[in-house]
């Protein structure tokens, strides 16, 4: 086989474990494509579900909803995300292959850069004399360690993460935009510039907290490259080539980062602190507050940094670290400073009013400081425990890399999820949504339970409100932080005597505009009911009588 030939087939293998992980680990829809391939949906169709609270708030994703969300106009949603999840994992495993590729062995030289251009001096001959022996010592193994660097990766998601960040699972902005990272990050490895800019520029635009995360990186390590500062300096026209550059990631990067300026500018202050409290807080603490990570997430991490700093140094003592591999190193670094730093201005006491300037450490923590490095620290330990292996050990490193995609393919069947429901609770779920799209007229209002996390997706009707899908700009967000309180109120003072009474009811009524209502079995409703099973009630809620 040649090395193309390998390349190609081993990118393929990737593609097919990636997408093979994404069916068996996440049902569809999965944790966010209820989410976000409603939100496409609605995006492309406004009739759709048109009175649902979230479905109508800021439309911040807007790069993605208006290209692959397209495909809400011609498929169903579940048909949506499994090829979503084929172009996406397609995506990942391509980029994927070529950024362990670029780091492992690369092109010796950048078809971009006139090298005969560049003085032959002292300095440039190390520079190239370093690169091409690193390069070439294990040019054979490069395909299959991006293979077996993509199986013990899944192997250590499935494990965990620090802050909830994932990576192979459903479809959603966030896939296509890692992709992108990978694909730049590879680019800049192989000292393509343009290209590193516009592969970083596509992933601002579809998600700007990632891309601009892999930006702030890129650049702090592109401060301490002597290599890229000696080419700067060394070509006439360098000036020309980084404004260039920085152009072209402006250009790219401006159809997501205009949303994203737009969400932070509507709304008055006051309604942004409310909202910024609500998401570090309370929404997405799980993601935003280190005082909310587990301790075990904190020593596993701290382990997988410790694994990742005796490899690297295993590889040193073996062979001298090439310039790609320093600058994949600094870009590690960089990301685990911004998680340090998040780190800090989190740290403190709870409730969080008590920590002293938690107003501006909150407007920090809303940024998702842990994202890139939650992510890229279980990549670069799996692709430097592989390369380690390579060789007197490679038979382990198959064997190690092999059960960690297994055990990522079987763990949904190992572990059952409880959240939100059980197995035969969420049967009970989607066929009481069947029953809905079935049987209600398609502009109606529901109320759902709290928990809902895929009432759209199935019942095809609006919601008033449910704690998974929460607006991102501030009035939405306050608003949405309103409902469920004022559904909580409702519920614990009308449930006072342990039913809900008509009059109960029509005041819901007349305060939500809802006509109809899902319900737990055991919850006693004085209205219609028009569904039950074993879980769910559905009821016709009581018209007031004003």
């Amino acid at each position: 086989m040649t090395e193309r030939g390998r390349t190609v087939f081993v990118a393929l293998v990737v593609w097919l474990s990636f997408l093979l992980v994404s069916l068996a680990c996440s049902q569809i829809p999965g944790v966010n494509e209820s989410h976000y391939l409603t939100k496409s949906k609605h995006y492309w169709n406004p009739d759709w579900c048109s009175r649902d609270f979230f479905l109508t708030s800021f439309p911040a994703h807007r790069v993605f909803y208006g290209t692959f969300g397209s495909l809400t106009l011609w498929f169903e949603l579940a048909t949506v995300a499994v090829i979503g999840r084929v172009l996406g994992t397609g995506l990942l495993a391509i980029s994927w292959t070529m950024m362990v590729r670029s780091l492992i062995t690369g092109s010796e030289t950048d078809p971009s850069i006139n090298w005969n251009a560049i003085p032959s001096d002292s300095i440039t001959d190390a520079i190239l004399k370093a690169d091409a022996s690193a390069f070439r010592l294990i040019r054979s193994n490069s395909d299959w360690i991006a293979l077996l660097a993509a199986w013990a990766f899944l192997g250590l998601q499935a494990i965990g993460n620090l802050s909830g960040e994932w990576l192979i699972g459903g479809f959603e902005s966030k896939v296509i935009a890692f992709a992108l990272v990978f694909a730049g990050v590879a680019s800049r490895l192989n000292l393509r510039f343009k290209t590193a800019a516009l592969c970083s520029g596509l992933a601002i635009a579809f998600h700007p907290i990632i891309g601009l995360w892999h930006v702030v990186a890129m650049m702090f390590v592109e401060v301490f490259d002597h290599r890229t500062i000696f080419l700067w300096r060394s070509r006439s026209e360098s000036h020309r080539r980084l404004w260039a550059e920085a152009g072209l990631l402006t250009v790219t990067a401006l159809p997501g980062m205009w949303p994203a300026i737009e969400l932070l500018r509507i709304g008055d202050s006051q309604a942004s602190y409310a909202a910024n409290y609500v998401q570090v807080f309370y929404r997405l603490k799980h993601h935003l507050d280190p005082m909310d990570f587990g301790i075990w997430n904190y020593v596993a991490y701290a382990l997988l940094a410790a694994i990742w700093v005796t490899s690297l140094a295993i590889i040193a003592k073996r062979e001298s670290l090439s310039s790609r591999e320093r600058m994949w190193v600094a870009y590690i670094a960089v990301a685990a400073l911004l998680a340090v730093c998040g780190f800090l201005v989190g740290l403190g006491t709870r409730p969080a009013q008590e920590m002293w300037g938690y107003r501006w450490r909150m407007g920090l923590l809303k940024f998702y400081p842990f994202r890139l490095f939650d992510l890229m620290l279980p990549i670069a330990v799996a692709i430097s425990f592989v390369r380690c292996a390579v060789g007197r050990w490679r038979h382990l490193a198959w064997l190690i890399a092999f059960a960690g995609f297994g055990f990522a393919v079987v763990k949904q069947q190992l572990y059952e999820p409880s959240v939100p429901w059980p197995r035969q609770a969420r049967t009970d779920w989607k066929s009481a949504c069947t029953w809905i799209a079935e049987n209600t007229p398609t502009d109606s209002l529901f109320l759902t339970p709290i928990e809902s996390d895929s009432f759209k997706w199935f019942a095809q009707r609006a919601e008033w409100v449910n704690f998974k899908d929460c607006p991102q700009d501030a009035a939405g967000i306050v608003e949405w932080n309103g409902r469920l309180k004022w559904m909580d109120r409702w519920s614990k003072a009308a449930f006072e005597d342990e039913r809900y009474s008509i009059a109960e009811l029509r005041a819901l009524r007349r305060k939500t505009k809802a006509e109809f209502a899902m319900a737990r079995t055991r919850v006693p409703y004085e209205a219609d009911l028009i569904y039950s099973n074993e879980t769910f009630n559905v009821f016709r809620l009581p018209e007031d009588s004003q």
